[in-house]
């Protein structure tokens, strides 16, 4: 059980946040609603217990989705700064020519990579570092198609515009990686991905626009096909 939570309406959408911080949950404030809910839907750990065994390793602050860590790092304000994009996009909605995409943004260079949760969440901060890569936490990226950036949401309750970067490559989940994928499974993958309404036309100009590369589920995929020429 988490010591604090709350539950928020995020245009017409209800989500659970706990933590073992009560500022977090006084910030929230502003956007409670009184509707009973059990589940927790994200949640923020900023001082977790540390193993008995001083030999063990550290455990990290982290914020989840359910029972899944998104992330884990030592940098609560980072941690803390995601978990209010997440919030915000929760209750954004997007207009024709944007996509929203499940996945995360990791920057290098002032360039962005859009990669699968599946793969990402397995990956730890340092290690996204020692590739060369800074992590930007999400659970959805909203992508322009005609400019080619990704839209990096402002955090909830900011006056700060988001964030926008040139998108670089588009990496999607593929049960068989190696196999040849044509133009048009990647438009019906995209398509079968997208978050909320979406338009053939815009996927098919960002197919045509983006490099789309697909790999399998998982950590090890990921650390290859971000280390690859």
């Amino acid at each position: 059980m988490w010591p604090h939570s709350i539950t928020i309406g995020l245009d017409g959408t209800v989500v659970v946040v706990a933590s073992d911080d009560s500022s977090i949950v006084e910030e929230l404030r502003p956007w409670s609603v009184d509707v009973e809910r059990s589940v927790v839907d994200l949640a923020l750990e900023t001082t977790p217990a540390q193993p008995a065994e001083r030999s063990a390793p550290r455990t990290l602050p982290n914020l989840r989705h359910g029972s899944d860590r998104i992330a884990t790092s030592p940098d609560v304000a980072m941690l803390r700064a995601a978990l209010m994009r997440m919030l915000a996009a929760h209750g954004s909605r997007h207009a024709t020519g944007f996509l929203r995409l499940p996945g995360m943004v990791l920057v290098r260079e002032g360039r962005a990579t859009v990669v699968p949760l599946g793969g990402a969440r397995f990956v730890a901060h340092r290690q996204f570092e020692r590739l060369g890569f800074d992590p930007v936490y999400a659970q959805s990226v909203l992508i322009d198609v005609a400019a080619v950036e990704a839209v990096i949401d402002a955090p909830l309750g900011s006056t700060e515009s988001p964030r926008r970067l040139p998108l670089e490559t588009l990496f999607l989940f593929h049960r068989e990686p190696d196999a040849p994928v044509t133009r048009g499974t990647v438009v019906a993958r995209l398509l079968g991905n997208a978050l909320g309404e979406v338009a053939l036309h815009d996927a098919v100009v960002l197919v045509g626009r983006v490099p789309v590369r697909c790999i399998a589920s998982g950590r090890e995929a990921l650390e290859k096909a971000l280390t690859a020429p």
